[in-house]
């Protein structure tokens, strides 16, 4: 079969996208209680680094093969473990090479890291929680021994209260910090907004391996189960990169931005991911007649570039404030929930008279998309935010 040259751009300029996941589990494994499981992945997406991208240009994406095996185990009604050891390679490639394309591809990562996820709950329901609490903890080792790109220890602990208030409301509220310490990555990112402040040669190959591997190792808050004001990943230190995750393009395009054309502008910056973060959240539910409910919601947090050790990691001064209303749709796997997120100007960070002047005069901090002009976000989720 030929192709005509007016269908070849066409076909040429397509970017298909694969996602799979299976799962494969084991009661019983050794005793009554301990669960064996398998879940292997293998996704292949693109990276959308241009809103209207050309069809003589290169179009980066990722072949991305995981998997997790591990065990997981209840002890009692209130203590729950699960132990896994997870392999994930992030491979480069090129939907379409220009002819006479020479440049260097972006390195691979390869991420190789023990898990273990603990869990105490004294909740009277898991699933619509109306009284109690629950107290989590994620914590992974990557590198050493276990080999891969990141040489890390990633700590990411969080508590969650809920306070019956009458029959058909429940003030919920929850808070959590998180720990990233690389010891083999990341100098160029602690250095933003200017990771290579005088040229950008000879630390080029090393910023895109630290980005890479902070991207998908590092901390991001923003989206419907985090910071319902922002974006998917919209609190973290942002940066001009030269490729992007999917999730992330959406900004680009809101924001008008055409990095070929404008790669110095605010506008162009993406959330590249941090080493510490901070966020709280608190909302009251209310139970409104059948299987209807609404939300009254404030949520804040911050992602910074620094580690723990290093002065302004933990920027409590970051606040991020957004406030709004949601409606809720109960189902037999819980609840379908849209929510409306307000950035409040004054309360983003701490000192700064409004969400212009933040934009302006800290470059980390990118420019936000906007409903209607306004400094709005919409969060649709399934499940409650926590």
């Amino acid at each position: 079969m030929s192709l005509s040259s007016p269908a070849w751009p066409c076909i040429r300029s397509a970017r298909p996208e694969e996602r799979l996941r299976l799962q494969f589990r084991q009661p019983a494994l050794f005793e009554a209680r301990t669960t064996g499981f398998v879940e292997p992945e293998f996704n292949v997406y693109p990276l959308l680094v241009e809103t209207k991208p050309s069809a003589a240009n290169a179009v980066p994406g990722y072949v991305e093969p995981k998997i997790s095996v591990g065990l997981e185990r209840r002890f009692g009604a209130l203590f729950f473990a699960k132990l896994a050891y997870n392999v994930q390679g992030e491979l480069p490639f090129d939907y379409y090479v220009p002819a006479g394309d020479t440049a260097p591809r972006l390195p691979s990562v390869l991420l190789s890291f023990p898990q273990l996820v603990a869990q105490l709950q004294l909740l009277d329901d898991p699933t619509r929680p109306h009284a109690g609490f629950s107290a989590n903890l994620d914590l992974q080792k990557a590198g050493g021994p276990f080999g891969g790109t990141a040489d890390d220890v990633r700590i990411a602990p969080d508590l969650e209260g809920y306070v019956p208030i009458g029959k058909r409301v429940t003030f919920a509220v929850t808070g959590s910090l998180g720990v990233l310490l690389p010891s083999n990555y990341g100098a160029t990112v602690k250095q933003l907004p200017n990771p290579c402040p005088r040229s950008l040669a000879p630390c080029e190959a090393e910023l895109e391996q630290d980005i890479q591997t902070v991207y998908f190792r590092g901390f991001f808050s923003g989206g419907p189960s985090s910071n319902r004001g922002f974006p998917l990943r919209g609190v973290s230190p942002h940066g001009f990169v030269p490729f992007l995750n999917p999730a992330t393009a959406s900004q680009q395009v809101a924001a008008n931005c055409d990095p070929k054309d404008a790669p110095d502008q605010a506008s162009c910056s993406s959330p590249i991911g941090g080493f510490t973060l901070w966020a709280a959240s608190a909302e009251f539910r209310f139970a409104v007649t059948g299987p209807i409910g609404a939300a009254v919601f404030c949520d804040a947090g911050d992602v910074s570039q620094y580690e723990i050790w290093q002065r302004g990691s933990l920027r409590f001064n970051y606040l991020h404030m957004s406030c709004g209303v949601g409606g809720r749709y109960d189902t037999p796997v819980g609840p379908i929930r849209l929510d409306i997120g307000w950035r409040v100007p004054w309360l983003q960070i701490l000192g700064r008279p409004n969400e212009f002047q933040v934009e302006a005069h800290d470059p980390t901090w990118g420019v936000q998309p906007r409903i209607a002009g306004q400094p709005l976000a919409l969060a649709f989720g399934l499940g409650e935010a926590f």
